[in-house]
C-alpha cells in the first residue's frame, strides 16, 4: 500500500491464536491509522474459535494473512517478518491496539536518521472500569512490550530471527540485546 516514497513503509504484524475476543479491535486500530503507508500482515496459529471468520471480514485490506499451525509466538512472528516488505516493523498482537489513530503518523512525520534502528514508547493501558494508566518502558531495564516497539527490519537481516523453542519464551528480550542500542 505504499503511497508516498518519502514515507517509509511500516509492516504491522498481528499474531494470534483463538483470539476472537480481541482481534477485531486490533484490526480496526491498525486499519484506522491516519498514516497510510502501512502493510498489514496477520499470522493466525490455526484458530478454531471464530478468529478466522473475523479476519476474513477484513481480508481485502491486508497484504497477507494465513491461518495454520505454528510452533508458538516466535515462530508466528518470524513468519510475519519473512513476509514483511516494510522498512520498519511493529508487532501489534491480537487484543492490543494503538493509543489513537495518529500514532504512526506522529512517529514518522519527520524523517528518521538511518542510524536510528529502534523506537519505543511507554504503554497506555485501559482497565475494564474505564481507568487508564501508563506503564513506563525501558530498554536499559529490559522492560519492553511488542506493541510499544517499532524497529527496522534490517536488524533481522543483520542478526537473525527470533529463536524458536518451547523452553525459551524470552526470544524477543534476547534479540533486543543482539544489536547495539540506537533509539529515539
Amino acid at each position: 500500500m505504499q503511497e508516498q516514497s518519502k514515507q517509509p513503509l511500516i509492516s504491522v504484524i498481528t499474531i494470534c491464536y483463538n483470539a476472537a475476543a480481541g482481534i477485531e479491535r486490533t484490526i480496526q486500530s491498525v486499519l484506522g491509522q491516519t498514516y497510510r503507508n502501512i502493510e498489514y500482515i496477520i499470522i493466525d496459529g490455526g484458530s478454531s474459535d471464530g478468529t478466522v471468520d473475523i479476519i476474513k471480514k477484513y481480508e481485502d485490506r491486508f497484504e497477507y494473512w494465513v491461518s495454520e499451525p505454528d510452533k508458538g509466538i516466535y515462530d508466528a512472528m518470524n513468519k510475519g517478518i519473512k513476509h514483511a516488505e516494510g522498512e520498519w516493523l511493529n508487532m501489534m498482537n491480537a487484543g492490543d491496539n494503538f493509543a489513537d489513530k495518529d500514532v504512526l503518523k506522529n512517529i514518522f512525520i519527520a524523517e528518521i536518521p538511518e542510524e536510528k534502528v529502534f523506537i519505543y514508547s511507554d504503554m497506555l493501558s485501559c482497565l475494564k472500569n474505564g481507568q487508564t494508566y501508563i506503564s513506563q518502558m525501558s530498554f536499559e531495564k529490559g522492560h519492553l512490550i511488542h506493541q510499544c516497539v517499532i524497529y527496522r527490519k534490517r536488524l533481522h537481516e543483520e542478526h537473525g530471527y527470533y529463536i524458536v523453542t518451547k523452553k525459551l519464551i524470552i526470544s524477543d528480550y534476547l534479540f533486543s540485546f543482539v544489536f547495539r542500542k540506537k533509539e529515539l
